[in-house]
This record gives structure tokens, sequence and C-alpha cells, in this order.
């Protein structure tokens, strides 16, 4: 854990001095260190770490709602403050792994689902949310482009935009996304069962 652990701060220490230095004509790395799939691998990995130290943790510790309650809160308000201050740096540095520590503390903390804060989070409202949230970021920016066409006013705009991607992205995920994924998970099953019964009914005909 000590070596993954020193392993991890020397590629994020690495990746974040050359996402510094980024400039807008570096097209090439920009594509290398924030498009590139093995680049976001780091990432991937550091949501495995957490989930090990999550598991390993769980059972061992006693669930405390009074503390875990104060670290999400703790988490959302970093979470706040970051987005806050990312206007001030480079734009490189705030696509890289700029949010990976504070998402680190939130999917840990969560994860126990004992605090306050989770429990309402746990409500059907916000489960909904989550579950078209992929159908929502692959709509969002299309429509956000489609209404810079209008000139609203940027607080109009904004609102307008957030209401028809939450609307499209309803009808993505329960018209595309939902059917094509239990197809995905069940459609093979169902053919298979069907057969088998089918060859079941052949060779045991009812008298």
């Amino acid at each position: 854990m000590f070596k993954f652990t020193l392993l991890f701060l020397a590629v994020f220490g690495t990746l974040a001095v050359l996402n510094a230095r980024l400039g807008a004509d570096g097209s090439f790395y920009i594509w290398m260190l924030h498009i590139l799939r093995v680049a976001r691998l780091l990432e991937f990995t550091t949501g495995m770490f957490v989930g090990l130290i999550f598991i390993e943790k769980s059972k061992h510790h006693t669930v405390n709602s009074t503390w875990l309650t104060s670290l999400e809160v703790i988490g959302l308000v970093a979470f706040i403050l970051a987005v806050g201050f990312s206007v001030h740096l480079h734009a490189a540095i705030v696509r890289s792994m700029y949010y990976v520590p504070i998402w680190c503390l939130l999917i840990y903390t969560f994860a126990y689902q004992a605090g306050k804060v989770s429990k309402i989070l746990s409500h059907k409202s916000f489960v909904y949310l989550g579950e078209i949230s992929f159908s929502f970021y692959m709509t969002h920016l299309l429509v956000i482009r489609y209404f810079t066409y209008l000139h609203l006013n940027n607080t109009i705009h904004t609102i307008v935009c957030f209401l028809v991607s939450l609307l499209l992205s309803s009808l993505v995920y329960a018209f595309y996304e939902e059917p094509l994924r239990k197809l995905l998970r069940f459609g093979n099953y169902k053919k298979i069962l069907k057969s088998v019964l089918y060859t079941q009914k052949i060779s045991n005909p009812t008298p």
C-alpha cells in the first residue's frame, strides 16, 4: 500500500507539471494527457485504490454517523471552493488531476451511506437523477451549442439549457439507454431460455 501511494504521488506530480506547461498550441500533448485513454488509467486506478481502502476499513471500523456527516459536508464545501478557485488556474490543470483528491474523499465518505447528506441523496428523486446522468452527459453539450444561436441572456441560457438537457436525457434514458441495457443484459438469456423450453416441450410432449 505504501509503495502504491508513492507511485500514485509520483505520477500525480508528473502529470500536474506536464499539464501546467501545456499551451494553446500543444494540441498533441493535450490529446495525449487528456483524451488518450491510457492517460486516464490513473483516475481509474485511483478509484480502485479508494475502493480497496473502503473495503478494508469498513470491515474493521464501526460506522459513526456524526463523523461521516461532517466528512460529507467538508467534502462538498471543499468541492464548491475548488470549483470557485478553478477559474484562476490554467485550464489544463483543471481538466487533469485537479479534482481527484476531492472526489476520492467524496466517494470514500458517501460509500458508507451512513451520513445525513447521503441519506438525503438516497431519495428516489436523486437516485433517478443519478441514473440519467450518463444520458445528461451525452446530450448537454449538444443542447448548449444549439441554444447558443438564440443569443439568450447568460442566466436564462443556463436555466433553459439545463431544463432542456434534463428533459432530453430523461427521454434518452427511458427509450434508448435502459431498453438497450436490458437487451444486452437479458436478451440472450431470454433467447436461450425460450430455446430450452421449446426443446423440452418437443422432447416431452404432453399426452
